[in-house]
């Protein structure tokens, strides 16, 4: 059975408790410590089909495993570009892109294009802040018309220092690029 005094210092002990809670949900919630939200836009292809898809979906599961931003369903972008009757390709033009993507919650926007010369494929990805400017463009080479696991890590990377994340490293342009192999001697 417990005495009066052990049940106040329950007691006590329970509204400190609320109190720590409620803080926690007070600060925690502030922009302050929220990530980033990045949206990532259907990439648009120009020869044969897929390419763009599986670039896109790479790129989506590299920011999801990066975990340094948060990621805003493209559809909900489109929802809000159809309720101000602005839609296909219109709604990836840099200057549209970017005002929805703020106006549904987005830090930036991801856009991107693949398009085949010959037998290479090339992927452009494009950072779009919320006023509708690029922020950041860079065109690579896809090896075998994929993107790899580490392209896609280093491109999630430029966009989560983009959006504002404060450890990620700048986006290094030579990081991107693959060092060209040497010629062999003959």
């Amino acid at each position: 059975m417990r005495t009066p005094a052990s049940k106040n210092r329950l007691i006590k002990s329970a509204r400190c408790l609320t109190a720590a809670v409620g803080l926690l949900v007070l600060f925690g919630s502030s922009e302050a410590l929220a990530r980033p939200v990045v949206t990532v836009a259907d990439f648009t292809e120009v020869g044969r089909r897929g390419h763009a898809a599986k670039a896109r979906n790479r790129l989506v599961r590299a920011l999801q495993d990066d975990g340094q931003v948060d990621l805003l369903p493209f559809a909900q972008v489109e929802r809000l570009g159809k309720s101000r009757r602005v839609g296909g390709r219109a709604l990836l033009k840099s200057s549209v892109l970017g005002k929805l993507a703020k106006d549904a919650g987005a830090t930036v926007a991801v856009t991107g294009s693949v398009r085949r010369a010959g037998r290479i494929y090339w992927l452009v990805v494009t950072i779009v802040g919320g006023s509708g400017r690029e922020l950041w463009s860079k065109e690579v080479e896809l090896e075998g018309g994929s993107l790899s696991r580490d392209l896609a890590s280093r491109f999630a990377a430029a966009i989560a220092a983009a959006a504002g994340v404060r450890s990620a490293p700048p986006p290094a342009v030579a990081a991107l690029v693959p060092p060209e192999p040497e010629p062999e001697p003959e």
